[in-house]
């Protein structure tokens, strides 16, 4: 059974006619908002450093953020700076930060998702803003002049151009629908505007991402089309950094704040890991002291979760010494052909934009 949830409402209520209205209204409204972008290129400010957009067109996990750090670290393997550019989702401050190379932060005020990202790159720059037209303008200020923007969950915000567009999509992307009534942020038909489409997904779901390449291929097929599975790089202790390639426990408690629980859980069953306990949390949770406590209460060897809400966790006053792991995942691109295409496009749209300012 395909576990991906294609609707945030109850079914009758999203196939119900003024459900259906209003997502026919908000397509109608959106396809307006591109074309004014297509019409009048002004609209996009063009940085002068290149800038490539990670971003989908469905709300929710579709590994956007493991795709965008092997992509930081492919481009600081080749001697590039990174500066990655983020609104900072459900972040406690909402003034512009820059974070500089080897800058602590504090990821309350500028959000989970990029301050992982930067410790995970701790060489990078991170600017958060709502504005990131006006991160790049500040970027171009202090950063070297090989600095490539790296644009977390840039799809929709097409105010600042970018030279490299690449949507993470999930295997059912070809049925979904609008909201309200699905997750689509926009019409499927906006895939045209990409460069390159990567699908997404756990292992075991190879073949129906392999169909929906298909899919995508016969519709949008001048695209470069790429399939990445989630894989398990280690087990990581969340307080010591300790690292091991066995899991830590065997029956733990599992808990995570994610958009896709199901994939963490059944990410663990291909480890050997079966919890015997199971509590999903919202999307971005807080954590407070009583979720702590709870946690702490029910388990007996020892509790599991994922890289950001580990993190989360671990970067918190009143988080006690647990026995915490996290599972640390990377993608992993369907052949080492396919991975480096992937690079060479990356690296050839680089080169291509330096190429132009130089001669410029």
């Amino acid at each position: 059974m395909n576990p991906e949830i294609k609707t945030p409402l109850p079914g009758w209520l999203s196939d119900s006619f003024p459900i259906r209205l209003l997502s026919k209204t908000y397509g109608a409204v959106i396809k307006r908002r591109n074309l004014s972008f297509e019409r009048n290129k002004d609209l996009s400010y063009r940085s002068e450093f290149p800038v490539i957009s990670i971003g989908g067109i469905r709300a929710g996990g579709t590994g956007k953020t493991p795709l965008t750090m092997q992509i930081a670290h492919y481009l600081v393997s080749q001697q590039y700076n990174v500066a990655f550019l983020s609104r900072g989702y459900r972040r406690a401050s909402k003034k512009d930060q820059i974070v500089l190379p080897y800058e602590k932060s504090d990821w309350q005020l500028i959000g989970d998702e990029p301050a992982m990202l930067h410790e995970n790159i701790p060489q990078s720059f991170l600017a958060i803003s709502s504005k990131r037209v006006r991160s790049a303008q500040k970027l171009q200020q202090i950063a070297p002049s090989n600095t490539v923007l790296l644009l977390d969950d840039g799809f929709q915000h097409r105010k600042l151009g970018r030279d490299l567009d690449i949507v993470c999509l999930n295997e059912s992307i070809l049925s979904e629908k609008l909201i309200p009534a699905g997750y689509l942020r926009e019409p499927i038909e906006s895939l045209n505007r990409a460069d390159i489409l990567v699908l997404t997904g756990s292992a075991d779901r190879l073949s129906d991402l392999k169909e929906t390449a298909s899919g995508l291929r016969e519709r949008f097929g001048d695209k470069a089309i790429f399939i990445a599975v989630q894989s398990v790089e280690c087990w990581v202790n969340a307080f010591t950094g300790e690292q091991q390639v066995e899991p830590p426990f065997k029956e733990p408690v599992a808990f995570c704040g994610i958009a896709r629980p199901h994939r963490f859980f059944q990410l663990l069953e291909t480890q050997g890991v079966y919890p015997v306990k199971k509590i999903i949390f919202p999307d971005h949770h807080r954590f407070s002291q009583y979720d702590i406590e709870s946690m702490h209460k029910l388990y007996s060897h020892g509790l599991v979760t994922t890289e950001k809400d580990a993190f989360r966790l671990s970067n918190n006053n009143f988080v006690p010494e647990l026995k915490l792991w996290y599972l640390k995942i990377k993608i992993r691109f369907e052949s080492d052909s396919q991975l480096n295409r992937f690079n060479t496009l990356i690296s050839n749209v680089v080169l291509n934009k330096f190429k132009r300012r130089s001669s410029s």
